[in-house]
């Protein structure tokens, strides 16, 4: 996961202060480790237990909504 967010963004705006490649991909490293053992620290079962249950209504309202408004309309055209 590391590496995947540090070769995603190493050349983004937000690290262009910083002079070389290098010292880019340790400090997104090193910002990346940190904010995984502080969302780490909230536990992981209360990660999943809310995290799954605001994903769900959040599905609803992405998902189900426009599927049954948008979707039969389109259903009903073609």
């Amino acid at each position: 996961m590391t590496f995947a967010f540090v070769d995603r963004f190493e050349n983004s705006k937000v690290v262009d202060k910083v002079p070389t490649l290098f010292e880019k991909r340790c400090v997104l490293s090193a910002f990346i480790i940190i904010l995984s053992v502080v969302i780490s620290l909230g536990g992981l079962t209360n990660i999943i237990k809310y995290g799954y249950g605001y994903m769900g209504y959040l599905a609803i309202f992405l998902i189900i909504i426009p599927l049954l408004t948008v979707g039969v309309r389109k259903i009903r055209k073609g």
